[in-house]
């Protein structure tokens, strides 16, 4: 029987309620994130204190797509996703490695700033997602439109992103603090 390694650190997950509370509001009142995003916030000193990264998981893969005359004609293929990484050099990398590894297709550029439940905590602690912006919250969000495939690389890109930012210190993930 093969014996499992130890992680040194423990892993949480959240699930944010009232996720699309905030889109709702009217452009002229500030966006802060729905209850849960907005608690972590309020929180940070002690919620992020051992934070090695938080990973946003919600829409990572979605089907190629190309317009054709006036329909949107699906592809064979996982479509590129945009993507945000925050943190250290070496964070970064470790994100843009591992995604690649697994063949997770993803825009040339990053998000400058991030949208969902990570855009009110990404400089909080070290963060990373892939989220599809194009087919999602549309009618075209469906079983059918997210390959399998797409999920299962994205599956195993953060889990090799845990494994190895697991192998480094909580100081060496961080982005040194801006010059401001």
């Amino acid at each position: 029987m093969a014996r499992q390694g130890t992680r040194r650190r423990t892993l949480k997950f959240a699930g944010i309620p009232a996720h699309h509370l905030d889109e709702n509001k009217p452009a002229n009142l500030p966006r802060t994130g729905s209850e849960g995003t907005r608690w972590m916030v309020e929180n940070k000193d002690t919620f992020f204190a051992k934070t090695a990264f938080v990973a946003n998981l919600e829409h990572v893969a979605q089907t190629a797509m190309q317009p054709l005359g006036p329909d949107l004609i699906a592809g064979n293929t996982t479509g590129p996703l945009p993507w945000s990484a925050f943190g250290s050099d070496r964070f970064r990398k470790i994100v843009l490695d591992d995604l690649s590894e697994f063949g997770v297709s993803v825009f040339a550029i990053p998000e400058k700033h991030p949208g969902g439940e990570l855009g009110p905590v990404h400089t909080l602690a070290p963060s990373m997602q892939l989220i599809d912006r194009i087919l999602y919250h549309t009618s075209l969000d469906t079983d059918e439109y997210v390959p399998a495939t797409g999920l299962e690389r994205a599956a195993r890109a953060y889990a090799k992103i845990i494994d190895d930012v697991n192998k480094v210190d909580l100081k060496d993930l961080k982005a040194a603090p801006s010059a401001n």
